[in-house]
């Protein structure tokens, strides 16, 4: 099994708690930074999903019309990031509008709970990495240290992925793990670690 690297879960956390560029940095105009003559493919996607938006509520409505309203919404709502707007968009579709100026928004609503779920993923990241930072370090790379004194409550309330890596470097065994949740475990170090079982 591999390892869990604190430095990564570190680089995940970092990226996810960084505000992403809005979109009127990333595709300046619409347009790809890469290819300034096509349409930035963000800018396209969200065109898209604000197009469905409008036949959804103007079914008999014109495609002047429709062209309009979307140039219009993609520069309101430029200043979100781009992948974030699209997910958004996707989300507004579900939801229910009887009006067209509800749709600004209702996208602006599901962009801040985008936003919110990667501020909470990147909190159970930090306390994962922590909680690997809790651990003592093995002594050698093959060699097992023995079990660890922890509280029970401690290996309660350690994630199953933080246990399994506990029992295959031999810091904690299935006993404890059993003893701290209240269940009966398997004794076989190999329950938890997907490589023996395989192997």
């Amino acid at each position: 099994m591999a390892d869990c690297d604190a430095t990564d879960l570190a680089e995940i956390e970092r990226i996810l708690r960084r505000a992403p560029r809005p979109l009127s940095e990333t595709e300046p105009d619409g347009r790809s930074r890469s290819e300034p003559n096509l349409d930035g493919k963000f800018t396209t996607a969200l065109g898209d999903g604000l197009a469905l938006l409008y036949l959804k509520l103007s079914p008999n409505g014109s495609a002047d019309q429709s062209g309009a309203w979307v140039r219009a919404m993609q520069a309101s709502l430029d200043d979100l990031a781009g992948e974030v707007v699209v997910r958004a968009t996707k989300a507004a579709l579900r939801r229910p509008m009887r009006f067209h100026n509800e749709v600004d928004g209702v996208i602006r609503e599901e962009a801040a709970k985008i936003m919110a779920s990667r501020v909470m993923a990147a909190t159970r990241i930090a306390k994962l990495r922590d909680s690997l930072a809790a651990l003592p370090a093995p002594a050698g790379e093959d060699e097992d240290t023995g079990p660890v004194a922890l509280s029970l409550a401690t290996i309660a309330a350690m994630p199953d992925a933080l246990c399994r890596i506990g029992v295959a470097r031999g810091w904690l065994t299935p006993e404890q793990i059993g003893e701290a949740r209240g269940t009966v475990v398997d004794s076989d170090r190999s329950a938890y670690v997907p490589d023996e079982k395989a192997a």
